[in-house]
């Protein structure tokens, strides 16, 4: 999932995700979650679109930079978070 652009006060914080998640209730899950936990701060109301991964360029960074981040933690491998460790801002493990 990546957040689409940033929004200015009064307008939807947009967020995509990949359709191949079409499990309906996993999907409304997602979504609650969202609105009720991670995104409460942000401006406006909150819209969820879905895409195919194949045709978002957007949603195979996001796959990329979760895929890497995982590596580091559960194997071990930094190999691909060294490219991009320069460009996090924040870092916390949670639930560990």
């Amino acid at each position: 999932m990546c957040r689409r652009r940033t929004s200015l006060p009064g307008e939807a914080s947009s967020f995509l995700t990949d359709k191949r998640y079409t499990n309906q209730r996993l999907r409304d899950r997602l979504v609650e979650a969202l609105v009720l936990e991670g995104a409460s701060g942000l401006p406006g109301t909150v819209v969820c679109e879905y895409a195919a991964s194949e045709q978002e360029q957007a949603i195979q960074i996001a796959d990329a930079v979760a895929w890497a981040i995982f590596q580091k933690y559960e194997r071990g491998d930094e190999t691909f978070y060294q490219i991009i460790r320069d460009r996090i801002i924040v870092e916390a493990v949670l639930g560990r």
